[in-house]
């Protein structure tokens, strides 16, 4: 991927739940995916396409933690349905990238 024209951005470049499959598939210009999870827990992984953005990892509304230009976050899943949101903060914008999940057991 990298910086569209240049431009330094508050895009993620990419993001996983472990082995998982997103729906859609990733891309960067998506901030809302779905996602069937058997395991009761998965590792995210974000990374963001801008070199020292902030990263803040929410599960469910509470924050999970924070990275600086990408974040790996081991989360535990509750039965039915979670909300994972990843906020990509640069300069003084941000963008929000949500994941549905369905824990299925």
């Amino acid at each position: 991927m990298g910086h569209q024209g240049g431009f330094l951005t508050q895009n993620l470049d990419s993001l996983a739940l472990g082995s998982e499959t997103l729906t859609p598939t990733f891309d960067e210009d998506v901030t809302e995916y779905t996602a069937n999870i058997t395991d009761a827990s998965t590792s995210l992984t974000a990374t963001a396409e801008t070199t020292g953005a902030t990263l803040e990892v929410f599960l469910n509304g509470t924050s999970k933690g924070t990275g600086t230009t990408s974040v790996t976050k081991s989360l535990t899943w509750t039965a039915g349905t979670d909300t994972v949101e990843v906020k990509v903060t640069w300069k003084n914008s941000s963008k929000t990238y949500k994941v549905t999940v369905t824990h299925e057991t």
